[in-house]
């Protein structure tokens, strides 16, 4: 008789995790864009609060749809819920991202009340939007004075490169802004410069020079988002601010905490300036009044001092950094 052939046994293998039909996914991420683009509408919303509320709502019930939708296919399991998750998770994020960027480009970006301006102004609209320049202060009718000075450090010795500006006491007045622009460059390298003054009024650009996607994030000193602008490769946006923001910083959404942060101070008048060599400053033509200078070396934080500008004398003042 033939031997027969020994029979080897079968090796167990474990299943595949389930996963949501086609049908089934796509319903999940429609419930998902719904939500993000219905809870506040975002062709309408112009508040960076509502958009951050149409991304929370949006990403929250993640699980809780593909863990219906499993169940509903009898496919409900801890491996599968992860992986679904995760699925819909990085395609949602790649259509709103694209849309976002998208809408703010054409239709501009949205923007928060949240930061308080140096110099509020009653009955403004919060805008970015370059527009006309209002008519300045006819300096000619006011009278003008000088403002020297000399920064120092805790020892004594002049401090050079500190960043001097009239910051307040000045309101009353407008001043023409200059003419010419202010630009802001996203390289590979990061924003440049890293620190830029722009008046109200004045055009400020941001132009992006490297292919990739990048956005530009202007923050306050308390973290508060003013505005979020995304701008393509290669191409320029321009804004102007209709009032004095002080310091803002400047990063990308996207890339945050991996590349360095610039500074855009949003000043309302022309006096600012940084200390020569020998901690000196100098300004000229300021209207009568008492102002307070906002004094920023380099490496520490701003200090601010009280001073009387006058046309009968031109006051000098040192002024001791702790």
């Amino acid at each position: 008789m033939p031997e027969s052939t020994p029979q080897l046994a079968a090796t167990p293998t474990s299943e595949p995790p389930g996963h949501l039909t086609t049908k089934s996914f796509l319903l999940a991420l429609a419930i998902l864009l719904a939500i993000f683009s219905f809870l506040n509408p975002i062709w309408k919303s112009s508040e960076m609060g509502e958009w951050d509320e149409n991304i929370w709502w949006s990403y929250a019930p993640i699980p809780l749809v593909a863990g219906v939708l499993l169940a509903l296919e009898k496919k409900l399991a801890l491996s599968a819920l992860f992986l679904e998750s995760m699925k819909l998770t990085f395609v949602k994020f790649a259509i709103t991202l694209i849309a976002s960027n998208l809408l703010w480009t054409y239709a501009g970006a949205p923007g928060t009340g949240a930061v308080e301006s140096e110099t509020p102004r009653e009955q403004s609209e919060l805008t970015f939007t370059p527009g006309a320049v209002p008519a300045a202060t006819d300096l000619s009718e006011l009278e003008l004075g000088s403002l020297t000075g000399v920064v120092e450090d805790a020892a004594g010795r002049p401090v050079a490169g500190a960043l001097v500006r009239i910051s307040s006491g000045l309101e009353e007045v407008r001043f023409a802004p200059p003419s010419e622009s202010v630009r802001l460059t996203r390289d590979e390298a990061g924003f440049s410069p890293n620190l830029a003054i722009v008046e109200a009024f004045q055009l400020v650009e941001f132009r992006f020079e490297t292919d990739a996607l990048h956005t530009a994030v202007l923050s306050g000193h308390d973290g508060a988002q003013l505005l979020n602008l995304p701008v393509l490769p290669g191409k320029t946006r321009e804004l102007m601010f209709d009032r004095a923001y002080g310091l803002l910083e400047v990063n990308c959404s996207i890339h945050g905490q991996l590349e360095p942060t610039s500074q855009l101070l949003i000043v309302s008048n022309p006096f600012h300036m940084q200390t020569s060599a020998k901690g000196e400053f100098r300004f000229d033509g300021v209207p009568s009044s008492e102002v307070v200078l906002a004094i920023r070396p380099a490496d520490s934080g701003e200090h601010t001092q009280t001073v009387r500008v006058s046309a009968e004398a031109t006051p000098s003042i040192q002024i001791r950094i702790p």
